[in-house]
């Protein structure tokens, strides 16, 4: 019997031969096993090689060699660095960067102490807000310096301050101890105003017209607030914590990330709930250093064990120290207009500022899928009906993939589907390209005229890596076979380009992998309802008949027009029937469970 599948039939009685049928079984499950262990070392790997840290800049020595305790870029002044530290004398440093950190001009010595807490000023070029510490709470306070006109004390002299933040020409600074609470100035920072006191505040962030706070009550309970809107006089508690909260970020999809003092970094992805995602966190100065770029990736320091990286959403943390001269994290910041990432190490060893290198590809690639195709383009029906899902779909079997792609709303009307993009290297030729070669998988948007495209619904899609060998893409769709490149990606700058339209050859496996779907274009081959790599009675049996007559978002609407009936199974299913996806090492999931 002849099959376009790697896998017979079910019509072939030989291959179901229940002895034969077994040891295909166990063959086929030990083999998957073997290779998602080999997928997720490679991966891990893959990963910790894409980041290395690089120094930003020696510091004079001495005095000023010593630990830096403050970096902090805020979203106001991204050309601009200041960074303040503490020396072994009475000259504690003060330096400024305007070259991403490559080289550091000296602003003198501090007034009085330590520095702290950096905030820029977005109304005042060279202007920055400075939580000073000396040790004598009477001498600590809040600080405006300018880099012509100097130092001026501005706010809670004598108290216990532990952190600024600066937005829209709204300051705030934070109080522990006698006089605590959150403090607000509108006027530049010429007068502040108490205008919370019920907590401990030792940590800021702000996004857009919102502000968090973290701190802890009397009792020692952590506290996160919130407040919104100008001139933020409202403050309400959105959570509460076993732990002083020392560190909080917010993602752009408004996720929130706490660190406590006793170590733990909890995640919330409704604003409110919170659950552990990491532990035995080392700080020091009570402060753990947690930041997000742009994309969502989320980044803390460990005052022993160094930085570590999360690229979905907290479920799993990278430890990237490549380069560092210590692993003693005391800060972190993030350019806002590039993602770059810089550290700042204390211990007596370090004398530097360092910044991420991180490698990055853009990938230009275009399928189309036979199911929405029409004439020269796809057809957006499940946009337009306002089917589409506002999450990746592929975090169920047999893709189980874990990353958090989301979008608040679909980015535009040409949005087709969802699909999942996956990366594989290798030195050989498609053949070689098996599941042990993959080295990043990612959800994206497919756009009507076949483009694959970032959450923006504009950009190309982009991948941290560092690619040294022949590139393979592949692309997976929830009801069509998935199809990998025929030959390496072919790279233009820093993107890798792919057209599987244009040819038959262009897919792995020919005319085995790819449909003609008009006279000289090609597309992928839909039917494929449960996934498992093969179009069969499968796909009619347990998913279009019992979906048939549904509207929405199923996998049973292999047309993609919104509607699940006979079209789907007479105009579509039926003339690909048999065909099976040719991409290397796929076993489909269902084939793995004895019936």
């Amino acid at each position: 019997m002849e099959t376009t599948s790697k896998f017979n039939s079910k019509s072939d009685n030989r291959f179901y031969n229940k002895y034969e049928y077994k040891l295909k079984i166990d063959l086929y499950f030990r083999k998957t096993v073997l290779n998602f262990f080999i997928v997720i070392m490679f991966y891990q790997l893959s990963y910790s090689q894409q980041y290395e840290w690089e120094p930003s800049g020696l510091f004079p020595n001495p005095p000023l060699a010593i630990n830096i305790y403050c970096l902090d870029l805020n979203l106001c002044w991204c050309s601009e660095i200041t960074a303040g530290g503490v020396a072994t004398t009475s000259n504690y440093p003060y330096l400024k960067s305007t070259d991403c950190g490559n080289t550091w001009i000296n602003l003198g010595p501090t007034p009085i102490g330590t520095v702290y807490s950096i905030a820029q000023d977005c109304a005042t070029l060279g202007t920055q807000y400075v939580v000073i510490r000396d040790g004598n709470t009477n001498n600590n306070g809040l600080f405006r310096h300018h880099n012509t006109y100097g130092w001026q004390l501005r706010a809670c002299g004598g108290l216990d301050v532990r952190s600024v933040i600066n937005r829209n020409g709204t300051v705030l600074c934070g109080v522990r101890g006698n006089g605590k609470g959150i403090y607000r100035s509108t006027n530049d920072g010429d007068s502040f105003t108490q205008i919370y006191n019920y907590a401990d505040i030792y940590c800021f962030y702000g996004k857009q017209n919102n502000f968090w706070a973290g701190g802890n009550y009397a009792s020692g309970a952590g506290i996160v607030l919130h407040s919104t809107g100008f001139p933020f006089d409202t403050w309400n508690e959105v959570g509460y914590f076993n732990g002083w909260v020392i560190g909080i970020t917010v993602t752009n999809a408004g996720n929130i990330f706490v660190a406590t003092h006793q170590g733990y970094l909890y995640r919330s992805i409704n604003g409110g709930d919170f659950e552990i995602c990491q532990s035995a966190i080392n700080w020091d100065e009570l402060k753990i250093p947690l930041i997000c770029t742009s994309d969502g990736k989320i980044y803390y320091g460990d005052y022993q064990n160094g930085t570590f990286y999360s690229h979905d959403n907290g479920t799993s943390w990278l430890q990237i120290n490549q380069g560092l001269s210590n692993t003693h994290v005391i800060d972190l910041a993030v350019d806002p207009c590039n993602d770059q990432v810089y550290a700042a190490l204390g211990g007596s060893l370090s004398n530097h500022i360092y910044k991420l290198n991180e490698e990055i590809i853009y990938l230009n690639l275009k399928i189309f899928l036979e199911g929405p195709f029409n004439s020269t383009e796809m057809i957006p029906f499940l946009n337009t009906f306002g089917y589409l899902p506002l999450s990746q779909p592929y975090n169920k079997p047999p893709w189980n993939y874990s990353g958090t792609e989301n979008v608040t709303s679909i980015p535009n009307s040409d949005i087709i589907d969802w699909v999942l993009l996956e990366l594989r290297e290798t030195t050989g030729d498609a053949s070689t390209a098996t599941s042990d070669s993959i080295i990043a998988q990612q959800a994206a948007f497919l756009s009507k005229n076949g483009n694959i495209i970032g959450l923006d619904g504009n950009s190309p899609v982009q991948f941290s890596l560092s690619i040294n060998d022949n590139l393979y893409a592949i692309v997976w769709h929830r009801n069509h076979l998935g199809i990998m490149s025929a030959n390496p990606l072919t790279k233009s700058g820093g993107t890798y380009s792919y057209d599987f339209t244009i040819d038959d050859s262009q897919a792995h496996g020919g005319t085995l992998a790819q449909k003609e779907v008009a006279p000289g274009i090609w597309g992928m081959f839909c039917g494929d309802g449960d996934a498992n790599g093969q179009i069969g009675n499968l796909d009619k049996n347990d998913v279009w008949i019992p979906q048939a007559g549904n509207s929405g978002y199923y996998p049973g609407d292999f047309s993609m027009n919104g509607q699940v009936d006979n079209i789907d199974k007479n105009d579509y299913w039926v003339p690909n029937s048999g065909s099976g996806s040719q991409v290397p090492d796929f076993i489909p999931y269902k084939c793995m469970v004895p019936e």
